[in-house]
């Protein structure tokens, strides 16, 4: 499954830069001067760095699974983080950016 979507990715990845690198060239020729300078070697490079990816899947694929961990890793962080914030009084007076610990602590 991997190998599949890592050639899947590779194709991709090429058409897409050699897409990016052809529309560079062709910006480069019809707009002015100094635009067309700028535009072709954005283009150019956002083309190459596709490439690199396409030829490196596997570095794509670690890059994803990575943000998610973390992103899943913040979530728990944050959802436990409420724990610490438990009143030590009936009276407790929560500011603006507590409203989830104060849904957290309602329902536990």
């Amino acid at each position: 499954m991997v190998s599949k979507l890592k050639n899947g990715l590779t194709t991709l990845g090429q058409g897409l830069g050699n897409g990016l690198k052809d529309i560079g060239k062709k910006l480069g020729q019809i707009l002015p001067e100094m635009v067309g300078a700028i535009a072709k070697f954005l283009l150019k490079t956002a083309g190459e760095v596709v490439m690199f990816l396409a030829k490196h899947a596997w570095l794509l694929i670690v890059a994803v699974a990575i943000f998610v961990v973390e992103q899943i890793k913040n979530k728990f962080q944050s959802k436990n983080s409420c724990q610490s914030k438990k009143p030590k009084s009936n009276q407790f007076h929560l500011k603006g950016g507590e409203d989830k610990c104060k849904r957290w602590l309602s329902s536990h």
